[in-house]
């Protein structure tokens, strides 16, 4: 294919690269078309069919489809070329391209030689691929014309017997078969030959039969019913029914009755007619009806089917009706621009009006003449014969033909008109039998050739004149002479019709062919027979195709058999055990099995399954281990290799492993390949004899090993997948966070335990009778959580108070997410949620704590426990430390003043001691010198209250004592009871009662008590390292907060650079522009000074981005309306001829877009202005350029316009126009928008884009 004739698609997104490409394609002489996105290159293909010949691809495009995703498509409905071009040498990237098409990969920079060469070599090669397809294509469309040509003969029959009377004989007369009966006792008395063909039986047993015998049960009521209702005069029509042969097979038929008197005797003629062909014939007549409609459309006149109306509203028109009035068929279809009554003249429509219904009135058809007007005023006049059709509904439709008879007005011309007519009937006619597909010709009684269609002169290889008046002797062989002869004496002699396949031995290819032959007697006006017409259709194809498709239907009847099997199967073993037992059957074998692995590597193989016939029972048990011999490992290795079965038979050589251990003598088998695990084999044996297995059964046997993979992986993966699913519940179930499923208006599908748990809830199924919004205790978080799933599709970690059942509150972290599914409640949510309140009581806390340990310190400024500690922490484990030492405990304020509540405080100190105001006082001054700083250890010492033993260490935080930890209220012997009585008298408590409780205090060894006390004095400096290292990391989360503020306060720094950036780049293209300008001074060539002018402009429209965009605010958005104003003002400047006489005008709306939109959006707007300013007005003429921007919702519109001559047709396609127009189209590409061109006045350039 040569590059002149060839239009290249090249995609590619870079519309500078893509631009430069184009050029070097279009010197070497192609036609490029360029697409900028994927997307656009499908449209393209779609848009333009056939005109494209090779698809020049890059492979990253961008934004949405990559290059190899876009072959893939254009490919799967188009066969087009495509090469590869692309700056990617990844050996992974290329071999992605090979696996789409193989006519090239090109690498960007490898020059155009390079290029133009793996063009011209993917050119040969999809030469050499259409090539193929093309005879393939001929192949086809030879076979489908042989198989319908039988019933092509057939239709075209009725259309000749309306020509002319001596073919009418033709189409009306048929060979049927014919039985005639007695009408009472329904005996056959006679039959024809048809009928012995018809129904296998001889004459001589057919004549022994009744007439109900002929047809099987299920259908011999309604027949007979038919021929008595006939008999009685009550039926008239034909019937259709079934006819049982010898064979007991069912022939469809179609049965004609008629009644006959011999000899005084009433006889039933019955008309058996196979219609078993009728199927066959359907797709015949739609041919014959498109030839009928061609034949209809170009008659010289018009068909129509009308409603009988005031306007003969047109159902149907044939196009015709343009020939004879001007006006095309659509305008009066449904009287859409004028109705047929309106182009009659006026004096004519009341008088057609009145005969039309005069004739349906008496029910006949009418014949019309009248006068119309055409488009141009014209009158002709018309002839027009119809018919009244009456409908369903009671309606009456018009059905006719209308002519144009107005030269047969004419008398003079009249004569002249009938002769051309009738020699134009004759010549369609002759043109008629020589394009139908068969062999026609017409004999006369002396046997000569008195005519013969195109198809016999084919035959003959001889033209009409050498035909005529010849006998079948100069053309036939010897041996063919003797059975036509035969058959055309008993047309002519005895006025038979003879239906008859003939076989010819002398053919043009060596190979007997085989033709359907009828052959009917031609009569003249007296019924005397006068010759001979003949039909033949050559039917060798059509019977071999027949032939191949019952085979082919026994195939598939066959592998359905094996898809029913595995389709409806439950389990796995169910699916073997059936589908072995299947295979058994069709192929009638003695033994089929399935193994697995194979695998030549493994030490052993296992039988999974056999099925055998009774004769030839399994030897080994299911599921049994056999050990992988030498020449099993080559047999696997053998069936890995090959990709259809592998046959072990006295054809192939091949040893049978295992062969006699199973008496097996013949034996087939197949690789199964499942998607997932290793192979399996799957095989035959026939054990009765050496079965030779023949290419259609290893081709059967291979496609029933294709589905019985794709059924064991199935079976295979949906255990997996049932296994995965129980998994996946059970770990749902189990998961101690809440899982649940809802719809979109509030009511729980499903839940998990732990949701239910979470609610307060004791089971699943009474939380599911609960609503979710009963979850809420605020209302509005379950309207927010469901305004966000309606807006973004999900909602992640959302924090929204919740009830339980109880009335408690508690906080929940809530993620949910929107299903779209089909099934029975349409769309649902699927949520999880955490409980988080304790999260949030330790956020809370640290917050708090935070913003006291951060506060500056001076030298009097005091830090307080309760700042330091979340105090129900520091109570539970001060609790848990007088349970596990049996000391009470308690923590103080330096003072003494308690900051905690006691834990295991005895009676003698809680309920008597403390209650009196002394000894309190007592208690408060004993705990403030106990917890007295001390920093090498504990303080133990008597409580200066009570006497009891007690002990203390300090807790302090960088050197500042803030809290005391005491414990004790233990006893030893050194406490005696007098000094007990004598402080009870001191402190004015009871004495007997503080005896009492004294006893009660727990006794404990000095000795544990001082360990004790070291495990408190650890425990307090524990305590006070924490509080250290808290107010560490206090202080690092707001020096890290200060660093987030400094940081947003660097990014504003940085944007202001940005737009210094920006000022200075425009200041740079300012400065290129204007040593441009000068530079055009010193050149004397005006043409290049417009090529200067034009890049300045281009220069200025990049500027005005970075001008405009030192006054945004918003860096990543532009105000598209004063960009494309301040575009404009340039424009006038810098364009606008001498003297103002080209104004340009501006309606512009404000639009923010895209920052990356604004530079191609002015390059467009450049190029059309320069382009109408240079093309569109001559020197010194005067005219108006106008400019709109409008916003049409989510999109803008940029239309160019002026009032010159317009644009060149040529120039209106971009792939066609200059570089101005290409480079528009590119940008708009670039861009996502389109770019149209409008018809005038003027010049109209219509972009839009999304912004």
């Amino acid at each position: 294919m040569g590059s002149q004739c060839c239009t290249i698609l090249l995609v590619e997104d870079e519309p500078v690269i893509a631009l430069a490409q184009a050029q070097e394609l279009e010197r070497e002489g192609y036609d490029v078309m360029c697409a900028a996105r994927g997307e656009e290159a499908i449209e393209l293909v779609r848009d333009n069919p056939g005109r494209i010949d090779l698809i020049l691809m890059d492979i990253d495009l961008g934004k949405g489809l990559d290059g190899t995703q876009v072959a893939r498509a254009i490919l799967k409905d188009h066969d087009i070329p495509v090469v590869f071009l692309s700056s990617h040498t990844e050996k992974e990237i290329v071999e992605k391209t090979e696996q789409i098409t193989s006519y090239g990969y090109v690498v960007k920079k490898s020059g155009i030689t390079v290029l133009l060469a793996s063009l011209r070599m993917a050119f040969k090669l999809h030469e050499a691929y259409l090539g193929i397809q093309a005879r393939n294509l001929e192949l086809e469309a030879a076979n489908r014309n042989l198989l319908g040509s039988q019933e092509e003969l057939s239709a075209r029959e009725d259309a000749l017997r309306e020509s002319e009377e001596r073919y009418r004989c033709l189409f009306e007369q048929g060979s049927d078969a014919l039985f005639v009966a007695d009408p009472q006792s329904r005996r056959l008395v006679d039959c024809n030959s048809k009928a012995e063909e018809l129904t296998g039986f001889s004459r001589e047993a057919l004549l022994s039969m009744n007439a109900d015998q002929l047809h099987p049960d299920d259908v011999r009521p309604v027949t007979m019913d038919y021929f008595r209702e006939f008999v009685k005069g009550n039926r008239a029509d034909a019937v259709e029914t079934v006819v049982l042969t010898m064979n007991g097979s069912r022939v469809p038929v179609s049965i004609n009755a008629g009644i006959v008197k011999v000899g005084g005797s009433t006889l039933l003629i019955g008309i058996f007619r196979d219609i078993s062909d009728k199927k066959c014939a359907e797709e015949a007549q739609r041919e014959h009806a498109r030839k009928i409609d061609t034949i209809i459309n170009n008659l010289n006149g018009v068909l129509y089917r009308c409603l009988n109306d005031r306007d003969w509203t047109m159902e149907y028109l044939s196009e015709g009706i343009l020939e004879l009035s001007g006006y095309p068929s659509a305008d009066f279809l449904g009287n859409g621009v004028r109705s047929y009554n309106s182009i009659i003249a006026p004096e004519d429509r009341d008088r057609i009006w009145d005969e039309i219904q005069e004739a349906l009135g008496s029910g006949r058809s009418y014949t019309l003449e009248y006068c119309i007007v055409t488009a141009a005023g014209e009158r002709r006049w018309v002839w027009e014969r119809g018919r009244g059709v009456p409908g369903e509904s009671g309606t009456v439709t018009l059905e006719g033909f209308i002519t144009d008879v107005s030269a047969r007005r004419t008398a003079e011309a009249h004569r002249e008109a009938a002769l051309a007519a009738l020699g134009e009937s004759e010549r369609r006619m002759n043109d008629i039998l020589d394009h139908v597909g068969a062999f026609i010709f017409i004999k006369d009684t002396a046997y000569r050739y008195t005519y013969a269609n195109k198809k016999v002169r084919e035959l003959f290889g001889r033209d009409e004149q050498a035909i005529i008046g010849r006998s079948d002797e100069d053309f036939f062989s010897a041996g063919s002479i003797g059975e036509i002869r035969t058959s055309d004496r008993r047309v002519i002699e005895e006025g038979e019709t003879v239906t008859r396949e003939e076989t010819d031995l002398v053919s043009s290819d060596g190979h007997p062919r085989t033709y359907w032959t009828v052959k009917i007697p031609l009569t003249d006006a007296s019924g005397a027979v006068n010759g001979l017409c003949g039909i033949s259709t050559d039917i060798t194809d059509w019977k071999r195709t027949q032939s191949q498709a019952r085979a082919y239907a026994r195939f598939l009847e066959k592998l359905e058999k094996i898809d029913n099997v595995i389709m409806h199967a439950d389990n796995l073993n169910e699916m073997l055990k059936n589908l072995l037992d299947s295979v058994l059957g069709i192929f009638k074998c003695d033994r089929a099995w399935l193994l697995f692995p194979c695998d030549p590597s493994a030490p052993s193989f296992r039988v999974i399954m056999q099925r055998t016939r009774k004769e030839y029972p399994a030897d080994l048990a299911e599921n049994t281990d056999l050990p992988v011999l030498p020449d099993v490992a080559a047999v696997f290795r053998e069936i890995l290799e090959t990709a259809g079965p592998v046959t072990f038979d006295p054809a192939s050589g091949r040893e049978i492993p295992y062969g006699k251990e199973f008496s097996t003598q013949s034996q087939i088998v197949v690789g199964i390949r499942p998607r997932t695990g290793l192979p399996w084999v799957f095989g035959l044996h026939q054990c009765s004899h050496a079965r030779i297995w023949s290419i259609e059964e290893q081709r059967l046997f291979r496609e029933i090993g294709r589905r019985v993979t794709d059924g064991l992986s199935s079976m295979l993966f949906l255990g997996t997948l049932r296994e995965s699913e129980e998994k996946f519940r059970a770990l749902v179930e189990n998961l101690n966070v809440g899982i649940f499923s809802s719809t979109p208006d509030g009511a729980f599908l499903h839940a998990n335990r732990s949701m239910a748990a979470l609610a307060g809830y004791a089971s699943v199924e009474e939380l599911l009778r609960v609503p979710v919004s009963g979850l809420y205790a605020d209302p509005r978080d379950g309207e927010r959580l469901n305004l966000r799933i309606g807006e973004h599709g999900h909602v992640s970690n959302m924090e929204i108070l919740a009830r339980r059942k109880n009335g408690s509150i508690f906080w929940l972290s809530m993620s949910a997410v929107l299903l779209r599914e089909n099934g029975a409640h349409g769309e649902s949510i699927l949520g999880m949620a955490t409980d988080i309140t304790e999260r949030k009581r330790i956020e809370e806390a640290l917050d708090r704590r935070i913003v006291a340990l951060t506060r500056p310190l001076g030298e009097n400024d005091v830090v307080t426990f309760e700042e330091l500690f979340s105090l129900d922490d520091i109570q539970v484990i001060q609790d848990l430390f007088a349970k596990a030492t049996g000391v009470a405990s308690i923590i103080t304020q330096v003072d003494g003043t308690p900051i905690t509540r006691p834990s295991g405080f005895c009676r003698l100190c809680s309920d008597i001691i403390r209650r009196t105001e002394k000894g309190l006082s007592n208690c408060y001054h004993s705990d403030a010198v106990l917890g007295r700083y001390h920093p090498d250890g504990p303080v133990i010492q008597p409580c200066l209250s009570g006497g009891l033993w007690d002990a203390g260490a300090s807790i302090t935080v960088g050197g500042r004592h803030v809290a005391n930890w005491l414990i004790g209220q233990v006893r030893d012997e050194t406490q005696s009871e007098n000094r007990m009585r004598a402080y009870a008298h001191d402190v004015g408590a009871d004495e007997e009662e503080f005896i009492a409780a004294f006893h009660e205090v727990p006794t404990m060894p000095r000795e544990r008590f001082e360990d004790v006390a070291r495990a408190l004095f650890v425990f307090a400096n524990q305590l006070s390292l924490m509080a250290h290292q808290n107010i560490q990391q206090a202080r690092i989360i707001v020096e890290r907060k200060e660093a987030v503020d400094a940081l947003t306060r660097s990014v504003a720094e940085k944007e202001m650079l940005f737009k210094e950036l920006q000022h200075r780049v425009k200041n740079s293209l300012n400065i290129a522009s204007n040593l441009i300008s000068l530079k055009m001074g010193d050149l004397p060539d005006e043409h290049t000074r417009g090529v200067f002018a034009d890049v300045i402009a281009r220069i200025g429209s990049i500027a005005a981005v970075y001008e405009q965009l030192q006054t945004e605010n918003d860096l990543d958005r532009i105000d598209l309306g004063r960009y494309v104003g301040r575009l404009v003002s340039l424009l006038r400047q810098s364009y606008a001829p001498a003297g103002g006489r080209v104004l340009i005008a501006d309606t512009l709306e404000a639009i923010q877009c895209e920052q990356r939109c604004a530079v191609p959006v002015g390059l467009i707007l450049n190029e059309l202005v320069t382009n109408a300013l240079k093309y569109a007005y001559p020197p010194g003429a005067a005219g108006e350029i106008r400019v709109d921007l409008r916003n049409r919702g989510g999109k803008a519109e940029l239309l160019v316009s002026d009032d010159g001559p317009g644009i060149d047709e040529k120039f209106r396609h971009a792939h066609k126009g200059g570089m101005g127009l290409r480079l528009v189209d590119m940008l708009c590409r670039q861009i996502g928008g389109v770019h149209a061109i409008e018809e005038g006045p003027g010049a109209r350039i219509r972009v839009t884009f999304p912004v």
